[in-house]
Protein backbone atom coordinates (compact mmCIF):
# COMPACT_ATOMS: atom_id res chain seq x y z
CA UNK A 1 0.00 0.00 0.00
CA UNK A 2 1.42 3.24 -1.15
CA UNK A 3 2.00 6.10 1.45
CA UNK A 4 0.94 9.72 0.16
CA UNK A 5 2.81 12.22 2.02
CA UNK A 6 2.19 16.04 0.97
CA UNK A 7 4.29 18.39 -0.39
CA UNK A 8 4.65 20.55 2.93
CA UNK A 9 5.27 16.96 4.78
CA UNK A 10 8.23 16.43 2.23
CA UNK A 11 9.21 19.87 2.68
CA UNK A 12 9.97 19.52 6.24
CA UNK A 13 11.31 16.07 6.55
CA UNK A 14 13.93 17.31 4.13
CA UNK A 15 14.82 20.58 6.47
CA UNK A 16 14.80 18.26 8.88
CA UNK A 17 17.43 15.90 7.52
CA UNK A 18 19.69 18.28 6.15
CA UNK A 19 19.58 20.50 9.62
CA UNK A 20 20.82 16.73 11.07
CA UNK A 21 23.49 16.14 8.80
CA UNK A 22 24.58 20.10 9.33
CA UNK A 23 25.04 18.94 13.34
CA UNK A 24 26.73 15.61 12.04
CA UNK A 25 29.53 17.77 10.48
CA UNK A 26 29.93 20.24 12.68
CA UNK A 27 30.49 18.01 15.54
CA UNK A 28 32.44 16.25 13.43
CA UNK A 29 34.62 18.92 12.48
CA UNK A 30 34.73 20.71 15.67
CA UNK A 31 36.49 17.47 16.87
CA UNK A 32 38.92 16.34 14.26
CA UNK A 33 40.08 20.43 14.37
CA UNK A 34 38.78 21.17 10.93
CA UNK A 35 37.84 24.66 12.03
CA UNK A 36 40.91 25.63 13.94
CA UNK A 37 42.71 28.36 12.30
CA UNK A 38 46.19 27.31 13.57
CA UNK A 39 48.91 25.50 10.73
CA UNK A 40 50.72 22.81 12.18
CA UNK A 41 53.43 24.93 13.41
CA UNK A 42 51.53 27.13 14.93
CA UNK A 43 51.74 29.82 11.85
CA UNK A 44 47.98 31.55 11.34
CA UNK A 45 46.24 30.98 8.01
CA UNK A 46 45.52 33.88 6.02
CA UNK A 47 41.73 34.48 5.58
CA UNK A 48 42.42 35.37 1.82
CA UNK A 49 44.72 34.23 -0.66
CA UNK A 50 46.76 36.71 -1.61
CA UNK A 51 46.99 37.25 -5.51
CA UNK A 52 50.89 37.28 -5.35
CA UNK A 53 50.98 34.33 -3.93
CA UNK A 54 48.69 33.12 -7.01
CA UNK A 55 51.10 34.49 -9.02
CA UNK A 56 54.66 34.16 -7.92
Amino acid sequence: MAMVISTRAKLVITALILFFLLGIVLVTGSTKGWFNPNRYNGERVAARIQATDIFD
